[in-house]
């Protein structure tokens, strides 16, 4: 009986020929955590859904094609964090917590 793999082996990153699978496999194995000490292992994550003008997500996508290293997630988490900072650098402060307030989900009803 032969044990499941759960996910690839770091060292299998150089075994493909693929572009793309080589790339999908550097993603996944640094999507893990793996090959990073403990303490730069970043905090847990939580998924966010957008939506987009096209041409934004393939600007995006281009820069992250040509860019070593670098994810649509960080530049999101990236755009995200300076676009905040602005706000709460005009509002003179950080905004306050909403206390348990929920925002509203699902299409605005004009």
């Amino acid at each position: 009986m032969t044990k499941q793999r759960v996910g690839r082996n770091v060292l299998d990153v150089n075994l493909y020929d693929d572009l793309t699978t080589r790339k999908k496999a550097a993603e996944d194995v640094s999507s893990r955590g793996l090959g990073k000490p403990a303490k730069e292992k970043e905090a847990k994550k939580v998924p966010l859904t957008v939506t987009i003008p096209p041409e934004l997500l393939e600007r995006a996508r281009n820069a992250v094609y040509w860019s070593h290293g670098l994810t649509l997630a960080k530049i999101v988490e990236q755009g995200l964090i300076k676009e905040i900072d602005r706000l709460e650098k005009a509002n003179g402060k950080p905004f306050p917590d909403r206390e348990g307030n929920e925002l509203v989900v699902g299409r605005r009803q004009s």
